[in-house]
């Protein structure tokens, strides 16, 4: 069992119930298509990455299109890169005791992608999710290693420690994904002035060249939302500190990619059981029946959750998500 929340936003002027709930992992009927990937099947020691604090980066995302037919989204997997120790630094002194983690949140966004303009920018934020994950701190320095800054996988030797963050359950957004969106990853670190110092500053997303499925519509394309105008190139416009195109993002001079997944669902594994009816003797009263542009929405989601919220259909409902996660080696 573990608690969640889910919150209920303004959207075009429409405002979704916010609600409180319990919930236990089930699965769909059949496991969710992996629409989009650009992490490995075997996740390696380490992989490049982009550094939130030196870039004074708060969110960071791509251009991607997905692949398969199914479109409800149902997950999002991103992998960090941990440079933080225990105690000590990755530059110097090193030292982690095995296991060791700190926790931080994490959130995932993913927005339509608007096409109005001369080039793609993005659009309406479609699903929003965060969790508060265990994140691993770097393994100790080995003084064997090429630098002995490192610290020795089975393999080769590494400054960053790979892991993998999942985001489960977001059926429960009744999402449908178009083929083509804009996914990112946002977390808080010193640099955004709202903490102080801690293991995050040393925490930066995985990038990559290669995906397994799905494409990278822009491939020298990235979305940042940095305080650093030399994040964009001068031709991008808009303004420092918001989340826009850098049309020109490389790291150390190359084109990569987030490492992020994306699962989906068809809308037919979607299954939502009939409502519970309480015990007599504590029925509420009959809520008043729902107007012409009102529908009232009571169940349970294919993840076990219970739901019961009011949307409006003269408009467009959006919910996040916010519980607790584990981050995982895959």
């Amino acid at each position: 069992m573990r608690t969640s929340r889910v919150t209920g936003l303004i959207l075009g002027g429409v405002i979704v119930a916010a609600a409180t709930f319990c919930a236990t992992q089930a699965s769909a009927a059949e496991p969710p298509e992996t629409v989009y990937s650009a992490v490995p099947a075997t996740l390696p020691g380490n992989l490049v990455s982009h550094a939130f604090t030196a870039t004074q980066t708060s969110e960071f995302g791509d251009h991607v299109g997905l692949t398969g037919a199914a479109r409800r989204l149902a997950g999002v997997d991103v992998v960090l890169s941990s440079w933080a120790c225990e105690s000590g630094a990755w530059t110097a002194s090193c030292v982690t005791t095995p296991g060791a983690t700190f926790e931080h949140e994490i959130t995932v966004n993913v927005y339509a992608v608007d096409t109005t303009g001369t080039i793609p920018a993005p659009g309406a934020l479609l699903a929003s999710a965060t969790e508060l994950f265990d994140i691993p701190y770097r393994p100790t320095a080995d003084p064997t290693c090429p630098s002995p800054t490192q610290w020795r996988s089975p393999t080769a030797c590494f400054n960053g420690f790979a892991t993998m963050v999942s985001f489960d359950g977001l059926e429960a957004l009744a999402v449908d994904l178009p083929s083509e969106v804009i996914v990112s990853v946002a977390f808080e670190t010193s640099v955004d002035g709202l903490m102080v110092g801690g293991p995050y500053d040393s925490l930066n997303v995985a990038v990559t060249t290669d995906l397994p499925s799905g494409s990278d519509v822009e491939p020298t394309v990235g979305f940042l939302d940095s305080a650093l105008a030399s994040e964009y190139d001068p031709t991008d416009g808009g303004t420092p500190g918001t989340f826009r195109r850098a049309s020109t993002f490389d790291v150390q001079g190359v084109s990569y990619t987030p490492v992020v997944a994306l699962r989906a669902i068809t809308p037919q594994q979607a299954v939502v059981a009939p409502p519970v009816t309480a015990p007599a003797a504590t029925t509420p009263p009959a809520a008043a029946t729902p107007t012409a542009n009102q529908l009232a929405v009571t169940g349970t989601d294919p993840a076990g959750i219970a739901v019961s919220t009011l949307v409006l259909l003269s408009g467009v409902a959006l919910v996040v998500v916010a519980r607790r996660g584990r981050a995982v080696r895959s």
